[in-house]
Parts: structure tokens; sequence; C-alpha cells
């Protein structure tokens, strides 16, 4: 059967000839001509080649495509890639292989579809119309079958195209000559040889590719590369977090965010960088010492410092740069997260254990600490303001043989010996030679205090307790009692205005301003600046690090040589070299201390008439030290 359709296929020319004859016009424009290209309008890698007198389909060599305009398969260098092309909606192309079909652009790809029976496409007005004259009987008419105009005189003629075509197009299908190659538009590595007139499967050794402009196998280096995305498909750029890459022709191509974006990988679209793209600055792998935790270390990943801990009983040495037996050289937190303890040098204010550390922290205005229940309560004259000078005394208005002597800023009764009474003026104990006569009282009997508009005195077991009023009240002579000072009677009115109705003692931020803070003492305003470019803590109360207060007041950040860790201001003086970050000293005697942060000495100062005290690490009055 194959030798007779051979033999068919070697007379074929001299058929069409007597076709030409029998309707020259006809057959001029019904068969394509030799060698003749066309596009195919749904695949770049494809094309159409004229064999024997019908459109054949081709497919370019891997890595190439299709180029219409110089009519040849030409290197892929992006300009197509399977599934990536687009065309326009409701656009229409001819089937080349079938005149009762066509291609219709649906949602960019061109879907094929068919005519209703017993009609065809009609190329000019780019329809299906009747088919009166049987052409969508032909399935294998190029673009010109289509557009033929018959004779009726030469019907006879075509209906005998007809049965030739069927037979040509049946021969056509593998129609090749000897030396005839194409590519396997699966596999890069494979390709087809023409073999007494039909194509035959073929493999390149191991390591080579079919190149289809040389038409031969060659060594792989790296052309063999099928697309691997699908065309706008997006991915994080594992480099740069203001970048992303995203899928052009087949593969991952680089892209940048606007100027102040960056790309968020979980939504997957550029956003306003608030701090989440942090840049790249360190090396992978690299380490750092975790000031807040000494069983921990910082490593490097992905250009960006992480939290790592060490394994169980190790401590990160920063010396070696490894975690090793913790022998003691390691100092877990001191505290219980949430725990208080009483402040030895304010009664208004309480310690509170944060991150392994106690932090300073206030009463609200009109309560102090009760160490015994262990929070703050309302100040019915238990807490007593510093009001004197330490050692300082005074006579006992109650009792001639005792006196007042200053202690942790407060007043306490102290008594002369036995015979001995307190000389006001000379401000001693002397020998007792009728100068003073006891008193006694009724319990409950309440007297005024004349050395103090806020206080009074109350009879307890026979003697007189001095009692202090609450804050901002006073204790009314007439009614013998503590009231709400609204007249200024004993808080005096003459005040700034930052400082009137607030207690005495009160420290807050100033607007705008994020290094400096407001010190009201006895309705005075101070204004005072923290040093070293830190900023003011108004949970701490204290100055601070930058990063930790986040303030911002427009003002740059310091920079250059001398701006230190967090753009704060860091000048070593020896004292922090090899110290843990946090370590403090005290400064000789000038009630100051310093804060180690990077091996460099930050300064701090202690509030008037305290000191530091290295052993419980804070401020503290200088008779404990």
């Amino acid at each position: 059967m194959y030798l007779a359709l051979l033999k068919i296929r070697q007379h074929y020319v001299l058929l069409i000839c007597l076709l030409f004859w029998l309707s020259a016009e006809s057959l001029a424009s019904s068969c394509c001509k030799e060698g003749e290209t066309q596009e195919d309008p749904i695949d770049c890698l494809s094309y159409y080649v004229c064999c024997s007198g019908v459109f054949v389909h081709k497919t370019c060599g891997s890595g190439n495509y299709w180029n219409s305009k110089v009519e040849s398969c030409q290197p892929n260098n992006g300009q197509c890639c399977p599934g990536a092309g687009e065309c326009t909606e409701n656009e229409l192309h001819v089937d080349p292989q079938d005149c009762a079909a066509y291609y219709l652009c649906v949602m960019g790809q061109f879907v094929r579809q068919k005519c209703a029976s017993g009609a065809y496409f009609d190329t000019t007005i780019k329809a299906c119309v009747v088919d009166t004259e049987g052409f969508s009987r032909k399935k294998s008419f190029n673009k010109k079958c289509a557009k033929m105009t018959y004779n009726r005189k030469l019907n006879y003629g075509y209906h005998l195209l007809i049965a030739m075509a069927l037979v040509i197009g049946a021969l056509a299908d593998d129609c090749c000559q000897s030396g005839d190659t194409k590519a396997d538009e699966d596999d890069c590595t494979k390709y087809y040889a023409c073999c007494t007139g039909q194509f035959v499967h073929k493999s390149c050794p191991s390591g080579e590719y079919w190149n289809s402009q040389s038409a031969s196998c060659e060594t792989d280096n790296g052309q063999c590369v099928p697309c691997t995305c699908t065309e706008g498909e997006t991915q994080s750029d594992p480099e740069d977090c203001t970048k992303y890459l995203i899928c052009k022709n087949g593969e991952f191509v680089s892209a940048s965010c606007d100027s102040g974006d960056y790309w968020n990988s979980q939504s997957g679209k550029c956003e306003k960088d608030n701090g989440q793209c942090i840049p790249c600055t360190c090396t992978e792998g690299e380490t750092q010492t975790d000031s807040t935790d000494c069983t921990k270390y910082l490593i490097c990943k992905n250009g960006a410092f992480v939290s790592a801990s060490c394994d169980s009983g190790d401590y990160w040495n920063s010396q070696s740069g490894k975690c090793e037996k913790d022998n003691g050289q390691c100092i877990p937190c001191t505290c219980t997260e949430g725990e208080t303890q009483t402040d030895s040098t304010d009664c208004t204010k309480y310690l509170i254990c944060k991150n392994g550390a106690f932090v300073s922290a206030s009463c609200d205005s009109g309560d102090y600490w009760n160490s015994q229940s262990g929070k703050c309560e309302k100040d019915n004259g238990q807490c007593v303001p510093q009001t004197c000078t330490e050692g300082e005394t005074k006579a006992n208005p109650t009792d001639c043989t005792k006196y007042q002597v200053c202690k942790d800023g407060a007043f306490v009764s102290a008594s002369c010996d036995s015979g001995d009474y307190w000389n006001s003026q000379s401000g001693k104990c002397e020998k007792d030679n009728g100068q003073c006569v006891p008193t006694t009282c009724t319990d409950g009997e309440i007297e005024v205090n004349p050395a103090d508009c806020a206080g009074y005195f109350e009879c307890v077991d026979g003697t007189m307790v001095r009692r202090k009023c609450a804050s901002q009240t006073y204790f009314d002579t007439n009614l013998k009692a503590c009231v709400i000072d609204t007249d200024g009677v004993c808080i005096p009115k003459v005040c700034d205005p930052e400082c009137c109705d607030v207690p005495n003692d009160w420290i807050g931020p100033v607007d705008k301003n994020c290094s400096a803070f407001i010190h009201c003492l006895y309705g005075h305003l101070i204004l005072q600046t923290c040093p070293n470019n830190l900023q003011f803590n108004n949970l701490t109360k204290e100055c601070d690090y930058p990063d930790v207060v986040k303030c911002d007041d427009g003002s740059p950040p310091p920079s250059g040589p001398t701006a230190g860790p967090s753009g704060t201001y860091c000048e070593s003086g020896g004292r922090c070299v090899g110290q843990r970050d946090g370590t403090m000293f005290a400064v000789d005697n000038s009630g100051g201390y310093i804060v180690c942060q990077c091996e460099c000495e930050i300064n701090f100062t202690c509030s008037p008439g305290l000191v530091f005290n290295e052993q419980i690490r804070s401020c503290d009055w200088p008779a404990k030290r």
C-alpha cells in the first residue's frame, strides 16, 4: 500500500498539470508554492511550510522562534515563550489547514472555532458563510484555496481537484526529503530526521542539545533551558528587599519598587516602607553579642542580624565568638517580670521588674507606695517628702526632753539622756535644771503644728505624734481637720504654669523636644536636657537610648565619626573596654555614673543630693553608699 501511495505521489504533478489545463484560473489560486511559509497564529514557536502544494505544520528547534518578517526560525531571546502570547479580544485568524475553521481571540489567547455544518470561513469578510460550492468538504486547503472564485462551468474540474488534494494531503502530513530535520518541541535534547520520506524520532548524545540553526547536536552550555515560570509571576528578591523578581518570556528578571517602598512577600506587591525593609548590614554567618541576654547571640541571616540561643548551661563568649560552658560568667535576670520593690529614695515611686532588671515607676498624684501591701495607695500623711538636710536638728514641740533629727530627708524623733533636755538655742541636749516641764495629752487630741501648715499633732498613748495631711490639702486650724487647699493657704500659688497643678518633684516630657524634660521643684520649672544625645523616656522618667524611646521631633539623628550606637554620641575613655553593654560605673564623687555601650562611656547624672551606688546599680543617698 505504501509503495502504491509513493507511486501516486510521483505522478501527482502530472495530475495537477491536467487540472491546470481544465481550469487555469481556478488552479492558479488553489495551491501554494513549494517552500512558501506562513506564521502559526496561535504558536510563535511554529509555522506552516508549503510541501507538495499543501501547508504542513512545522516547529522551530529548541531555543528558536518563527520570525514572520524574515520568514525563518531565529534565536529566541525573549521574543516568544509558550503560553505567554497575547492577542486582541475578538481578533480572528484563518486556520491554514481547515477552510471550515478559524481562530478567535478570547481573554488574550487564540481558541479554535468551527463553522457550522455546510459553511466555510470567508477570509475576505472574516465570517462563516453558507458553502454553496463545497469548500467545507475540503479540510486541507490553504488560505488561498478559501479565496477561490469558482466557475460554475468548471465544477467537474473542482471535484477532481478535491479528490486529488485529499490524496496529496494524506501524503503531505509526513512530507519530508532526505536530510530534512526538525526539533522535538517537547524535548530540546531530541529531534526528528527524515528517513524514506518520513520523520523518525532521534536523541542527541548525553550532554548535548539539538541546535535547529545548525541542524545538529551540540554541547549544551545552558542553551537547553525550558520556560521555568508563568508570565507575570512574581517572587521575592533574596538579596534586596526593595526589589522583586517577575517572570518575563519564561524566566525571572529583576524589578525595583518605587523610592520609599519595599516588596511585601506576603501581599505580593510593593508597599510603603515603614521600617520593614532593612538593607543588608552584615555578612552571612557573622555574629555579635546580644546585649540583653548573655545566653544568646546575634547571627547574620539574609543581610540582617537575628537572635539565636546557646545550648542549656552555655553562654556566649564575645571574645572567642562562640557558645561555651557557663561557669558563672553569665549573670541571668535578677528579678521576675512584674516583680516590685520599694524605692528607698522616694515614697511616691516604686521599682518594677522589666526584662530582668528593676526600673523606676511612679504612683498617681496623691498616692504613695505601700511596701506592706505592695501597691500604690492614697497618701494620708504616710509619705513625707524630703524637707531637711541629713543630720539637721530641731526642737520637738510636744516634748522638751526630745528633739528631731533629719534622716533620709525627713525629721525623726530622738530622746535626750535621762535628766537632760533639748536646748533649742544651743541645738543640743543639756542638763535639765528646771528648764523643761514635760506635758501630757489625751488620746485623740489634735493640735496645730506651727512649723507645717500641712501637718498637725495627734495624741497617741499620752504623747503627741506628728501627722501629715494628704497631698494638695492643708490643716484647717478652725476645723482641726485636713481640707483641700483650693485657696492657696498652704500650697504657694506663686509658681510656673507647668508646675502649679502637679506634685512636687514632678518630672515630665517637653513637647516637640525629645531630648529635654521638665522637673518641677516647689512650683518652679527646671528645664533639663538629656546628655550625650539621649532622649527622655516618659515611662521610666529617665534619659534613654533613642531606639528605645522612639521619639521623633524632626531633628536629624547625629552622624559622623562620633555618632555611636542608636545615634548616641560615643566617646571611649577606657573603662568600658572589654565590658558588656549595660555595665555601670560611678564617676568619682560627682554623683554621676556611666553606662557602657559598645565599649564606650555614656554619662548620666543623679538627681541633686544623690550619688551612684554600684551595689544596687542606682542613685542613692550618700549615707547608704
